[in-house]
């Protein structure tokens, strides 16, 4: 579930959500894809 915390604090900025793989996890049940923000100004 995602939240609006993100969306409040750079509310003047462009957000966008992706998926990113991530292999490092010490758990190897824990390794995918996970979703990331990417905040820019342009």
């Amino acid at each position: 579930p995602e939240d609006d915390f993100f969306d409040k604090l750079y509310a003047e900025f462009k957000i966008d959500r992706v998926t990113a793989v991530r292999a490092i996890n010490s758990k190897g049940s824990g390794r995918g894809a996970i979703r990331e923000l990417i905040i820019t100004n342009y």
